[in-house]
């Protein structure tokens, strides 16, 4: 694997399924500089990887070489698909991490009457009121996110996750492996039941290249659309620092129309409301604001709290 051409399936992982080789990745990583991926030379990185036997060394370094590793003058250095396979192997061999369920000081939208708790375990944060059972996310953070010893920067690491992965599912890209993402309107028990059945559109969001996918209501990912950040934060909400499970506004959603299709959602915030309609692309026909409606009690009624805005699972 030499000449830097794409290798077969079969060839890729024969190349990979060898620990020597996974070490000298990992090496070439370890010793990089920060701001770059550094040439390493030849006899630092032997001895960073700890194989004494200079052909046998040599001869696992050669099969890397020309598609994960690139051989400069100065010594050797990852290729984008080396420095992948770095970036996977950092994610799984780190130490397996458990946080006991922590109170967050937000009340159920489901029970009204629990509070929510975040926890995490088998590489995922997980948050839902700890006496009805309800879950409100489940999803994969690495756990050189957050400080285990402190479950405040879970619960900040969980919110960024979610608004990371949000703005990518809006521009319809995977935040995996950048892939082209599909959308569906779906029904099923997928997500929670909010107290209102009929209060919320669940969409299924799924990429056509690694098959990741999440499950959202409608309203959720487009809480981040520009018109929906402008709105909240002219009424002292910066979306981005606010938790999906936090009560500071209220959403509902509905199909206006199936052919074509056609969502409405609606955000209360502050005594105003914002009504946005968009198509399956999650491209906005029309928005509009309608100020002082603290009178009207339906949205506060159907979809109490933006906690209820998204759950996200995933099979793997």
């Amino acid at each position: 694997m030499t000449d830097g051409t794409r290798p077969t399936h079969d060839a890729l992982f024969g190349v990979l399924a060898n620990e020597t080789r996974l070490r000298i990745v990992e090496a070439l990583g370890d010793l990089s500089e920060p701001g770059e991926y550094s040439t390493i030379p030849f006899s630092e990185l032997q001895e960073a990887v700890g194989v004494e036997d200079n052909g046998k060394f040599s001869y696992h370094l050669n099969k890397l070489t020309g598609y994960f590793v690139v051989r400069s003058e100065g010594g050797y250095r990852l290729e984008l698909p080396g420095i992948r396979v770095y970036q996977a192997l950092q994610f799984w061999l780190q130490e397996p991490v458990t946080v006991e369920p922590h109170h967050m000081g937000y009340v159920c939208d489901f029970c009204e009457e629990g509070g929510l708790s975040i926890s995490y375990r088998d590489g995922r944060y997980h948050v839902g009121c700890r006496d009805c059972g309800t879950k409100y996310q489940e999803y994969p953070l690495s756990a050189a996110a957050f400080d285990p010893d402190d479950p405040e920067s879970l619960e900040r690491a969980a919110v960024r996750r979610s608004w990371q992965d949000k703005f990518a599912f809006l521009q319809a890209v995977c935040p995996y492996c950048s892939g082209p993402v599909w959308r569906s309107v779906e029904g099923g028990d997928r997500i929670p039941t909010p107290p209102c059945e009929d209060a919320h559109v669940s969409m299924l969001h799924s990429c056509d290249r690694c098959n990741w996918f999440i499950h959202t209501y409608a309203g959720a990912v487009m809480t981040i659309h520009p018109a929906a950040v402008s709105f909240f934060y002219e009424r002292g909400v910066d979306i981005y620092e606010t938790p999906p499970w936090d009560n500071v506004y209220t959403q509902l959603e509905q199909v206006e129309s199936t052919d074509p299709l056609r969502i409405e959602s609606r955000y209360l915030c502050a005594g105003d409301e914002l009504r946005l309609l968009f198509d399956e692309s999650l491209d906005v026909l029309e928005s509009v604001v309608v100020e002082d409606v603290s009178s009207d009690s339906q949205i506060k009624q159907v979809a109490r709290g933006g906690g209820l805005a998204e759950f996200a699972e995933d099979d793997g």
